[in-house]
């Protein structure tokens, strides 16, 4: 019998037992994705905890090992576009490029992982350079 039906049978002849086995699948979800403490916006004052949490993402060692974590803990699932911006210096000395990714629904991320606005600078598109996608 799957644990689907055996909830489900629970439900029927032992609503106390339902009410546990949903208290503990609960539990294990929120163990599966764990809110992240690098996630977390706002003042790192204990005492007041008025932060929250935001999306952000990270890159491992390995090649397209790219992932967004939500703000709930769960990993996106989609497309990571990758974008090189030009933008100028400062000091008006010349133009640099800057990596942003674009997501499938179309939030961005600067090159640190965080949540951003769309860059307003020209957006390279079409060369070799500059435009690479990958899923996730």
């Amino acid at each position: 019998m799957s644990s689907d039906k055996a909830t489900t049978f629970l439900k029927i002849t032992d609503p106390e037992a339902y009410k546990k086995a949903k208290e503990i699948e609960k539990k294990r979800q929120q163990l599966d994705f764990p809110k992240l403490e690098s996630n977390r916006v706002g003042p790192w004052n204990e005492k007041d905890q008025d932060y929250e949490y935001a999306a952000r993402m990270y890159e491992g060692f390995g090649k397209d090992s790219r992932r967004v974590i939500e703000a709930d803990g769960s990993y996106y699932k989609g497309s990571i576009k990758i974008r090189k911006v030009s933008r100028k210096r400062l000091n008006g000395d010349g133009n640099f490029w800057q990596t942003f990714y674009e997501l499938g629904d179309g939030r961005w991320f600067d090159n640190s992982g965080m949540l951003c606005e769309k860059p307003k600078s020209k957006i390279a598109e079409g060369e070799a350079v500059d435009t690479k996608e990958e899923t996730v």
